[in-house]
């Protein structure tokens, strides 16, 4: 209100229209997430200046706006009295970068790429290059964080390689882009390097380091990175808690995960510290902590999400507790408002399959509301090995070939040694 008092001043004394007065204005209604007012103080400026369109573009990316964020950029490359400058160019990539992480993406010689906004990437880029900017600062660091995020581990590594300094944005991303795009030993060979060269790591880093380590279940390598968390006094963010809870649940080790969790403020854990703790023990098949931190969890009035209610099920499943699984599933709605997907079905089809009640776990595959998938049907076909169910192992095998064209290997071999264990008639 302060800030719209002020506004109301300004046009009182005739400064609204001001370039100065109005980029201002601009700045201020964007960091308060009202972009429509942004936009009308931007739309009454006679010149826009650089000030003017950087200060809308980055409102547009920090508001989650980011095709408009793309949209006004290309607007303003248009026009001729105020060419992008290198702050406009670092807006218009981190919108690019925005719109990955909602892409779905496609597998590309094994890789997850995202090949739309790899496009658009590239398109930007090659415009900074023409500009003479790609190799500023800070948009040759947005490059390669752009490029980590699109899948393009080749092309951010080489812009990587060719820059003079790396400053720890750089750094950050290329770690991030290796431990999220299947490359995790990188991330943590080059998590080694960047401390070598007298760049001092920050949550972000830690956080990515510790992802890759999980990945590879490194236990001895995030021990590392964690006496450098402590070392850097960095426990105490939230982020990098969440992570070691995390890795530690991923290696198996839980009473480490415990001891994070155990050393944080109550008033700091959120429900990804609780979520990573009981995924943690899921893992481990300790369905009775499990239950407890979840009923404990609800008692803090944290609501649980889909990926709490995961490792719930999963324990269920652990336990034998057929039943109890079926009956938080079906009040996943009711109860906590969140839809269950094909992975929640699939645990309850793993439970069922578990308690020998593969009738109900075949009718549970048929009748969800989704398509089965190969995860449904190699669920089964291991249930029905493990019970040595002839009939129902015949019916998932089909489902397979259906939905694959061709059942690969594994399930090949597991079918016929279920067949090979029938009892002749």
């Amino acid at each position: 209100m302060k800030g719209v008092a002020i506004h109301s001043h300004a046009a009182e004394m005739g400064f609204e229209k001001d370039v100065y007065v109005a980029s201002s204005l601009v700045d201020m209604y964007a960091k308060c997430g009202c972009l429509s007012e942004a936009g009308a103080v931007f739309d009454r400026i006679n010149r826009p200046n650089a000030v003017s369109w950087n200060s809308l573009l980055m409102g547009c990316v920090e508001n989650g706006e980011n095709e408009l964020a793309l949209q006004l950029f290309r607007e303003m490359r248009q026009r001729r009295n105020c060419a992008p400058d290198d702050r406009a160019f670092v807006s218009a990539l981190m919108a690019c970068t925005g719109i990955a992480a909602k892409e779905q993406g496609k597998v590309v010689d094994g890789k997850l790429v995202k090949l739309g906004s790899l496009k658009t990437g590239m398109v930007i880029h090659c415009q900074a290059s023409k500009s003479n900017l790609d190799s500023h600062g800070y948009v040759v660091s947005t490059l390669v964080d752009t490029y980590s995020s699109c899948g393009s581990m080749l092309d951010a590594r080489q812009i990587f390689d060719r820059m003079p300094q790396h400053d720890l944005v750089a750094w950050n991303a290329l770690i991030r882009g290796y431990a999220e795009n299947g490359e995790p030993e990188l991330a943590v060979e080059l998590y080694r390097g960047m401390e070598n060269q007298g760049c001092a790591p920050d949550g972000r880093t830690f956080l990515a380091a510790l992802t890759a380590c999980g990945s590879l279940a490194a236990l001895e390598a995030g021990r590392r990175i964690h006496d450098d968390v402590r070392r850097h006094r960095a426990e105490s963010d939230t982020f990098v808690a969440n992570a070691l809870i995390d890795f530690y649940g991923k290696c198996g080790s839980p009473v480490e995960a415990q001891g994070v969790f155990d050393s944080m403020e109550g008033s700091t854990r959120n429900l990804v510290t609780w979520s990573a703790l009981i995924s943690g023990y899921s893992r481990q098949g300790d369905s009775r902590r499990v239950f407890d931190l979840f009923q404990a969890m609800q008692q803090q009035r944290i609501q649980p999400d889909g990926i709490t209610l995961a490792s719930v099920l999963t324990a269920c499943s652990h336990a034998g507790l057929a039943d109890q699984g079926k009956l938080l599933l079906e009040t996943m709605v009711p109860r906590f408002g969140i839809a269950p997907d094909v992975g929640h079905y699939n645990c309850v089809v793993d439970m069922l399959g578990r308690a020998n009640r593969l009738d109900e776990a075949v009718k549970v595959a048929t009748t969800m509301p989704f398509e089965a998938n190969a995860v449904t049907w190699k669920t089964v076909l291991g249930a029905c090995h493990k019970w040595n169910n002839v009939e129902v192992a015949r019916l998932a095998f089909q489902s397979l070939e259906r939905l694959e064209g061709r059942a690969d290997a594994s399930s090949l071999v597991l079918f016929g040694n279920i067949v090979g264990c029938e009892t002749p008639r």
